[in-house]
């Protein structure tokens, strides 16, 4: 992950300072790397899905009702569980926070914008997104993207363009359309059969009424 010469983007090492950077002021977006969490989230990830295989959006409510079956995947859910209270703030408790679905949704052979580079719509908030499993969230640098239709607000890497990855663990903030800034254009990976099941983490911070 590359961030050089980018004034739109900023690496913290800090929770403090990933929930108070100036999103949407003079950042697009804030990436948190958090290279040490402990745990088995591919396991969790699988589980959770074997036991909840039609929730592919998981609300929190739901989540105290699996019992993980290790130590490891024990200590990846006491991770996923704190984020989601952490990095959800004022927004409905009944608003999904945890997506699951296997990597064949996500071969690149479907229509879903999600894998194709996207802006995401938000009023007033800021997103938060962290991949545990089945492949890290990619992005790219405002001027390395060119749009290629507009009305759904989808992009793809202009000539020679390097296309950014976030590693597991690793939790992002940014801002949609409507600001200061361009908004941060992002995609879920294509996947294959070997990347399991891939669990994200959505979250949602209000941006201070300035910047909205």
């Amino acid at each position: 992950m590359s961030i050089e010469n980018d004034p739109l983007i900023r690496v913290v090492h800090t929770a403090h300072a990933f929930l108070s950077a100036p999103v949407g002021k003079t950042l697009q977006a804030v990436i948190y790397p958090r290279p040490h969490l402990v745990g088995d989230f591919a396991g969790l990830a699988t589980h959770i899905f074997a036991n909840h295989p039609r929730h592919i959006q998981l609300p929190l409510t739901n989540l105290p009702l699996i019992l993980p079956p290790t130590q490891a995947v024990k200590q990846a859910y006491d991770q996923v569980a704190a984020d989601v209270a952490a990095y959800n703030i004022g927004a409905s408790p009944m608003m999904p926070r945890l997506r699951l679905a296997p990597a064949s949704n996500f071969t690149g052979d479907d229509h879903s914008p999600v894998t194709h580079f996207h802006e995401d719509r938000l009023l007033g908030t800021s997103r938060v997104l962290c991949a545990y499993s089945g492949g890290g969230t990619e992005w790219l640098h405002t001027r390395d993207a060119q749009c290629i239709n507009p009305t759904r607000r989808l992009y793809a890497p202009k000539p020679g363009a390097q296309i950014q990855c976030l590693p597991h663990g690793a939790l992002v903030r940014f801002i949609g359309d409507g600001h200061d800034v361009p908004p941060f254009i992002h995609r879920t990976p294509h996947l294959g059969p070997k990347d399991g099941i891939r669990m994200l983490m959505v979250g949602h911070i209000p941006l201070p009424r300035e910047v909205t």
